[in-house]
């Protein structure tokens, strides 16, 4: 956390906007959500926000016509060719953020076939029928920090993604990510579907002895994945 995530994912989005491209963005960032004070001004939230969605799922009334609720278009690319579309974490109308953010985490018994549907399976549907509705050429997502549900499923379940891994150069950053390669190691059966797609970031370059940082960062990355 605040190692420039957000605002990395925000540069981005203008940057495709401004070659043409339709941006999806999602603040999967459910805790600590920040995405869409970036991307939009409180007179463009949306009335409802990907929160709402979990909440309505795990009622069995998740519609299509929910989808369009929960997004909303930047005037950051107003003046751009392209356009950037953003499902923030809550939108204009929330009340209770805290009681439903327990539910976003709750499985789920499908009526249909009485199978159990956990957290990652519920956000790739959700993920799915948004893409669906909206066809944007590039989806972004912002994950929540650290070792956690949202951050564990967007890293390893979505096998063509692009996987930015945000890094200060600290011991305390390194011993988390190693904790995390680790315990990936024990699952070599699955490590090719996501390894190729993971990069890391070195997200504060300080202002003096980039050449040193650099290299000692790079050392660090790679003895990481080593």
């Amino acid at each position: 956390g605040g190692v420039g995530r957000t605002t990395a994912l925000c540069l981005t989005a203008r940057h495709f906007a401004k070659k043409g491209l339709k941006v999806l963005v999602l603040d999967m960032d459910l805790e600590s959500p920040g995405l869409s004070s970036l991307l939009l001004s409180p007179a463009e939230l949306p009335p409802l926000g990907i929160i709402d969605w979990f909440m309505e799922d795990g009622l069995g009334q998740a519609s299509r016509d929910l989808l369009s609720e929960f997004v909303s278009s930047s005037s950051l690319a107003s003046n751009w060719p392209g356009v950037i579309r953003v499902a923030p974490a809550f939108g204009k109308d929330e009340t209770g953020y805290i009681p439903k953010l327990s539910r976003v985490y709750a499985d789920l018994v499908q009526q249909e076939n009485s199978k159990q549907e956990g957290f990652p399976e519920r956000f790739f549907r959700m993920l799915r029928e948004l893409e669906k509705a909206e066809k944007p050429d590039v989806v972004l997502l912002d994950s929540r920090a650290g070792m956690h549900d949202i951050a564990a499923t967007l890293l390893v379940r979505l096998p063509d993604a692009l996987r930015l891994l945000f890094a200060g150069h600290s011991p305390q950053t390194w011993t988390g990510y190693k904790h995390m390669f680790e315990h990936w190691r024990s699952f070599s059966s699955h490590l090719a579907t996501f390894r190729d797609g993971l990069q890391v970031v070195d997200s504060m370059m300080p202002e003096t002895g980039r050449e040193e940082h650099r290299e000692s960062f790079a050392a660090a990355a790679y003895s990481l994945f080593n």
